[in-house]
């Protein structure tokens, strides 16, 4: 028989007399073409039916599907052949023809919406073809005839979504239920579609009322609205990681995103920048991104913590194409105010109403009065996930109508759903199922055969797979059936063999195991530990093999296994030769989530199984991780820690890079009083080392603090400390280089202008100060020279040159201002290839101040404007400092452009942060500034 034109027969049994009418007129066509028509009478005694049906489905060219009541209700025809067959036409043009055997609520199926159904017009062939059903029948047969004979002449039937280029939803949760109600929401999503302001929509509320569900649906029906045709769209569920308490990552969002929507280095690039690679892709295609399960990634205020989402997202605002839908516990904060009302609709995805309940719970097959339905629903706090196990577990005889009130009290939504899990487990006892159900909670994520193979394999682990048969045969298909029909578990359309479970469910059977059979369940963790590290490379160079050792680790951390698992981390990173990670990896919040399983209280506390020079590793790379990702805040805690550590052991040498890092935090926080504390000590532990280049550096820094404290004179000589130790070491090259002579020559243009200006001005004070000007652009020039393969440092030079051939133009007429330009613009284009963005912005104001003293304002305002994004919204943690040069820099131009109210406000903001911050050194800016500005500053008070 030819396989070429396999047909396949997809019925329900209780309408076998039709499908044998069907056949008659597929035999009669098989006489005169090649055919091989397949239905299930085919398979004979003995054979593994389930097998068979795969394979014939594999085979088919051509499926017939015979719609009834019973066909729509039939778990393993809508859960096994249909989803099966809707791939196969998506990807390899499978014709897939239906015909309405009888009269049954089709329409609310959407994947029969998009075909073309047999009869036309709605009729049924019970009921307009009962005499003469042939008609409808072999009208099928031609069908299969016309492209049997003519494909390329056929009108063949295509799907109505984009191609699968254009389209990638299969990450959403599968629904375990149909999508009923839920009109407001719906006709937000229709909106979002054609109001063009519209970039964002976030639905919020409590885990288990049907947000995955509301969105997997409205995804599966964009193929059929208007606003919605040929834009790709794309989406990604962090749904799973809520099941757990530790930290989650965009990363994989980024990177896959980023390659779906043809980004050509995916992987590369900081956290902040992917987003806005992803943003700008995004508008350019006027493309969906949908982001289901989204709380993992907030703090418990609602804020976005994750740099990728968040930069994504503001740079989405900013566009003027682009729409991202967003499913949340938690509204999302960042966009919650009235400056992004016009884009952004948040909505309260409430609890289902009783009489929504009630159709939910008949949809189901719960049989009852309405007030009885209606009563449970309310007894159940309208929870769309309690209801729909409560309707799982009426169905096995665990619940009656009219059912009891609870009498537990409810503290949160979720506890609704775990009271009616705990009666489902209970109803189905210590067996198989249960067995089952915890083997597959063990997983963070969907879960692949190969994958669960692994747990089922002996010896068996108490209180799960003690109860399974390892044979992986007609028992464990069986068990996921029945645990697909009860609603607790979901299967992959894409791909049978992957299995997944609600978040809540999924906490519940962790719990649930780990309760009674806590050193199994570590030895579950074990075993995916040793799975996962098999596939881990010695030295991991891409993408996927670093994913794969962080998994390992993660999973190497919560069996217990933390020695081995750091073990694993250090080889890595010893292979590497450096820090474990490089930026251009793109994975540096999967290695922080891999990393949290060290530690046993938030970034500050690791695990005592692990040596005192391992922890205090992991305590850096920690802060390491979250610096990079812009969390400034939070790298404190593992830095306090490491300093006290430190003091303990006089492991001074590591104290003194600990402190440093202190410093730094310190200042990006704008704490310049911290930050000077730190840097002392830097000092001071250096100190009783042998003096290395990092000596240098930590006596230079502290330098540069103090200057910006304001405190010029007890700057000084900490920089000549540094100067003399570097020309003892280097004697070839005596003269700071790199970021410690940007220090110095930065400290001597702010003493050259404070020297200027206590002298009046006078020709005299002027010469000294432009001698000293040249005397920092000769340095600048040695340093640059020096540093010739070291693109940030040169950027830093150029600056410090642009920045005193400027104040020289300002006060020597036989001086240019336009020849400061260029190194300006040097500095800055090579900030910016250098990656160093949190650096851009004082090369950014730099050149605002240049342009503004040209005359060039609205260059000058754009300058600023860039630099104050940079500083504000860049990052999670704002950059004060700098957002104080950005307010005195927009006061002065401003007042250049005579705008006095907005210069006056911009200076009083200026000055509380700048007082805030101790941050003296723009004192004499501010004060000349507030002089200028007196008469709006302080009115008289007549005009007040």
């Amino acid at each position: 028989m030819s396989h070429e034109n396999a047909v396949f027969v997809s019925y329900a049994h209780g309408d076998e007399p039709w499908k044998d009418l069907l056949l008659v007129q597929l035999r009669a066509l098989g006489q005169a073409v090649p055919l091989d028509v397949w239905d299930d009478r085919r398979i004979k005694q003995g054979d593994d039916w389930y097998q068979a049906i795969k394979e014939a489905m594999a085979r088919a060219r051509f499926a017939i599907c015979l719609i009834s009541g019973r066909f729509l209700g039939s778990s393993f025809c809508m859960e096994e052949e249909i989803p099966d067959l809707l791939r196969k036409r998506q990807a390899q043009g499978l014709d897939l023809l239906p015909i309405l055997i009888e009269d049954c609520p089709w329409e609310a199926h959407l994947w029969l919406k998009r075909l073309q159904m047999l009869p036309r017009d709605g009729k049924t062939v019970k009921v307009d073809y009962r005499d003469h059903p042939e008609t409808v029948f072999s009208a099928v047969a031609r069908r299969i005839y016309e492209v049997v004979k003519a494909p390329a002449a056929a009108n063949e039937i295509r799907p109505a979504l984009p191609t699968s280029g254009l389209v990638d939803t299969h990450r959403l949760p599968q629904a375990a239920s149909a999508l009923l109600g839920r009109r407001d929401e719906i006709r937000i999503l229709i909106d979002a579609l054609t109001e063009p302001p519209w970039r964002l929509v976030v639905f919020h509320g409590w885990g288990g009322v049907g947000k995955s569900t509301l969105l997997r649906a409205w995804a599966d029906s964009l193929g059929e609205q208007a606003g919605a045709l040929s834009r790709p769209v794309y989406a990604w569920s962090f749904a799973n990681q809520s099941a757990s308490s530790r930290e989650t990552s965009a990363d994989g969002l980024a990177i896959a995103a980023l390659r779906f929507f043809g980004d050509g280095a995916p992987s590369q690039g900081l956290p902040w920048e992917k987003g806005e690679r992803l943003a700008g892709l995004v508008g350019a295609r006027n493309a969906i991104l949908l982001l289901d399960g989204l709380e993992p990634l907030q703090d418990s205020d609602g804020r976005l913590r994750d740099p990728i989402v968040l930069s994504f997202l503001r740079q989405l605002m900013r566009q003027g194409a682009g729409l991202c839908v967003v499913t949340s516990r938690i509204e999302l904060a960042d966009f919650a105010g009235e400056a992004d009302a016009a884009r952004v609709q948040q909505h309260d995805v409430e609890e289902v109403s009783p009489s929504l309940g009630r159709a939910l719970l008949r949809s189901r097959g719960v049989d009852g009065k309405d007030e009885e339905l209606e009563s449970t629903v309310q007894d159940l706090g309208g929870h769309a996930l309690a209801i729909d196990l409560w309707a799982s577990l009426y169905s096995i005889g665990g619940a009656s109508l009219p059912a009891p009130a609870s009498k537990v009290p409810v503290r949160t939504r979720s506890e609704h759903v775990r009271s009616v899990l705990g009666k489902l487990a209970e109803q189905l006892g210590s067996g198989a199922e249960v067995g089952l159900l915890r083997t597959l909670a063990l997983f963070d994520r969907s879960v692949a055969m190969p994958e669960l193979d692994t747990l089922l394999a002996p010896p068996a682990l108490p209180g799960a797979t003690e109860f399974l048969d390892a044979s992986h045969g007609a028992l464990l298909f069986q068990l996921i059936q029945r645990l697909r029909r009860l609603h607790l578990i979901t299967v992959s359309e894409r791909d049978p063999v992957t299995i997944d479970m609600h978040p809540l469910v999924r906490r519940y059977f962790i719990d649930d195991w780990s309760r009674a059979a806590p050193q199994a369940f570590v030895t579950g963790h074990q075993r995916l530990y040793h799975l996962y590290r098999g596939r881990v490379p010695a030295e991991p160079k891409s993408v996927d093999e670093f994913e794969r050792l962080f998994r390992a680790i993660d999973r190497g951390c919560q069996g217990g296994l933390h020695q081995e698992a750091y073990r694993l981390y250090q080889q890595a990173a010893r292979a590497r030769g450096q820090s474990l990670l490089p930026a251009e990896h793109g994975l540096i919040g999967l290695e922080l989530s891999a990393l949290a399983g060290f530690f046993t209280r938030r970034w500050s506390e690791v695990v005592p199984e692990l040596p005192l020079d391992a922890r205090m590793d992991l305590l850096h790379r920690v802060s390491e991780c979250l610096q990079a990702q812009g969390r400034v805040a939070e790298a404190e805690a593992p830095l306090l820690r490491c300093l006290e550590q430190e003091a303990v052991a006089a492991a001074d040498h590591s104290a003194a890079e600990t402190a440093q890092s202190l410093s730094t935090v310190n200042l990006v926080l704008g704490d310049l009083s911290q930050a000077r504390v730190y840097s002392q000590r830097s000092v001071e532990y250096a100190a009783d080392q042998p003096a290395d280049e990092r000596t240098v550096y930590f006596l230079a820094r502290h330098g540069d603090i103090l200057q910006l404290i304001g405190e010029m004179d007890e700057a000084e000589p900490i920089l000549q400390r540094a100067e003399a130790l570097n020309a003892q070491l280097d004697p070839a090259h005596p003269q700071l280089h790199g970021v410690p002579s940007f220090w110095i020559c930065d400290w001597m243009l702010a003493q050259a202008e404070r020297l200027l200006a206590a002298s009046g001005r006078t020709p005299e004070g002027i010469a000294t100060y432009c001698q000293r000007l040249d005397e920092v652009q000769r340095r600048a020039m040695t340093a640059a020279a020096h540093d010739l393969g070291d693109s940030f440092a040169v950027s830093l030079h150029e600056l410090c040159i642009g920045r005193a051939m400027m104040l020289q133009a300002l006060v020597d007429p036989h001086r240019r201002l336009a020849d400061a330009a260029e190194p300006l613009d040097r500095c800055i284009n090579g900030l910016r290839q250098s990656g160093r963005q949190h650096w851009l912005p004082r090369g950014l104001l730099a050149r605002a101040a240049l342009r503004r003293e040209s005359g060039w304002l609205v260059e000058a305002e754009r300058d600023i404007a860039e630099a104050l994004e940079i500083a504000q919204q860049q990052r999670i943690t704002p950059m004060r400092l700098h957002i104080a040069d950005c307010l005195i820099e927009q006061a002065r131009l401003d007042l250049a452009g005579r705008r006095f109210a907005a210069a006056s406000a911009r200076c009083r903001e200026a000055r509380t942060l700048v007082d805030r911050m101790q941050y003296h050194s723009r004192d004499h800016l501010l004060t000349r500034l507030e002089g200028e500005l007196s008469p709006w500053l302080h009115p008289p008070s007549g005009d007040r």
